[in-house]
């Protein structure tokens, strides 16, 4: 039934265009606990999941080109940095606006 579920998952996001790593992180989350709840239990199935990601960043890091992941390096940092930022000034300007409804009625 998992199976099922993963490649239903997986040939609908190679369908659509997306990779087949969001297939099977969509079959995960709907038959989780959280999900249709087909999995009560999440301890024996615990280690498991880890190890799939362990894998999957293995997957990942094994797939880049070490000159593209130079080259595009410091504008991941950049971009980082200026979302980190952004945020952080959001929600300073949201926490101190004066226009806040007090919570205390």
């Amino acid at each position: 039934m998992y199976l099922a579920a993963a490649v239903v998952c997986v040939a609908a996001m190679k369908r659509v265009g997306y990779a087949a790593v969001l297939g099977y992180l969509l079959a995960g989350a709907a038959i989780g606990p959280w999900g249709l709840g087909m999995i009560d239990d999440i301890n024996p199935v615990r280690h498991l999941s880890e190890f799939g990601v362990v894998l999957l960043l293995m997957a990942s890091h094994t797939c880049r080109d070490a000159v593209l992941v130079d080259a595009t390096a410091s504008m991941v940092l950049v971009y980082s940095i200026d979302a980190i930022v952004s945020l952080l000034i959001l929600g300073w300007v949201i926490a101190s606006a004066p226009v806040m409804v007090s919570w205390r009625r």
